[in-house]
């Protein structure tokens, strides 16, 4: 079955690559309308690429201030270590300027692959609805673009603030300590960018697997939720066991 009907084949915008990347993280149905069935390639490496290049410009504006020994946050950090871990996280420090940004391209186009191999697997069990692989990627590709405001905003407030951790979900608005039992540690992985991508996907499945928009909608939210709950209960099981107190 064609995913789109030859009248809106015929009727839809011929947006060149440019457009519909423009377009796709404020308009994203008409990106992927003018897309479906006739994407190659570049729909899904050009946006990736680009977010690579943003993020090793947030990357090396950023390193600094968890690599140089002289930085505030290191030297705050260092003084909650023993000398074993300061050596380790000095060391690690090193590699981490040499060859971190590395993590840029490999964090971009790991996540693509990935997730495109899920979203192929979800689009055929739960829309019942082809969707190649070519076509989750360019459905990823496409939301990974959001990555770019991400880092746009995320960088200078890094600097401004000195703090690499800086959230950039709900988080933000709670104090540091109400982040650390289960609920706070779901609200900590939650990331308004993640979200944005998350709509990107959502409306992109509902246009290339004919699919109604709130199915694509529920389906993905109920797989992110699962996610950063999986992650928030990983992290507690791996998190130190509290000091007992005096007299206990």
């Amino acid at each position: 079955m064609s995913l789109l009907s030859d009248k809106s084949l015929f009727d839809r915008e011929d947006l060149g690559l440019a457009r519909r990347l423009g377009l796709a993280l404020v308009r994203p149905r008409r990106s992927f309308a003018a897309v479906a069935e006739r994407e190659t390639a570049q729909d899904w490496l050009v946006p990736a690429l680009l977010a690579c290049a943003v993020g090793l410009v947030a990357h090396f504006a950023t390193v600094d201030l968890v690599t140089n020994p002289d930085s505030p946050y290191v030297q705050q950090a260092l003084q909650a270590m023993d000398e074993a871990q300061r050596e380790r996280y000095l060391q690690g420090a090193q590699v981490l300027r040499a060859h971190g940004w590395l993590m840029v391209p490999l964090g971009v186009f790991s996540s693509l692959v990935v997730v495109g191999a899920v979203l192929s697997v979800v689009a055929r069990a739960v829309f019942g609805t082809p969707l190649s692989y070519r076509q989750a990627l360019v459905l990823k590709g496409y939301a990974t673009l959001a990555l770019i405001p991400e880092w746009l905003v995320r960088t200078p407030l890094v600097l401004l603030t000195a703090n690499p951790n800086l959230r950039t979900g709900p988080s933000l608005f709670v104090a540091p300590g109400e982040t650390r039992g289960f609920f706070g540690r779901v609200l900590a992985a939650i990331n308004f960018f993640d979200l944005w991508q998350l709509w990107i996907v959502a409306i992109g499945a509902a246009v290339l697997c004919r699919a109604s928009a709130r199915k694509t909608a529920a389906t993905l939210a109920i797989l992110y939720l699962a996610w950063t709950i999986a992650g928030a209960v990983l992290e507690g099981l791996h998190a130190p066991a509290p000091a007992a107190s005096p007299g206990s």
